[in-house]
């Protein structure tokens, strides 16, 4: 078993680790679903590798390297680096609105999208 946790200390994936120490991986994932220690424990390594991964991955932002950047914000600032997808969205009068998808609409928008509305079934 500690060969295995080693492997994958040292980035190795699972079916490498359980080859190098001659146990077959539904072997390993029994004892991994048995004992909630040993889960825990293969959780944390593979956390530790994805905050080696982030760190390096910021590194390389700081450096210079433009697509770092841009892949470290719109993962870590979502709410301001996202991509934007427009799309138009005509209501029964023919007024064109342009809507953002997966956002919701402000207040503000729906309100005037409402004034909008009764303004053209009025006239």
């Amino acid at each position: 078993m500690r060969a295995i946790l080693t492997s994958l200390k040292r980035g190795s994936s699972i079916e490498a680790s359980c080859s190098a120490a001659n146990v077959s991986v539904v072997s390993f994932w029994t004892w991994r679903k048995r004992d909630a220690r040993l889960d825990e424990l293969v959780k944390s390594i593979y956390e530790s590798r994805v905050a080696i991964v982030e760190d390096v991955l910021y590194e390389t932002a700081l450096d210079g390297n433009t697509t770092a950047q841009i892949f470290f914000l719109k993962n870590r600032a979502v709410d301001r680096w996202r991509d934007r997808n427009e799309h138009e969205a005509v209501n029964v009068t023919n007024t064109v609105y342009n809507i953002q998808s997966k956002e919701l609409l402000s207040k503000d928008d729906k309100e005037l999208i409402n004034a909008n509305q009764r303004q053209h079934s009025n006239n």
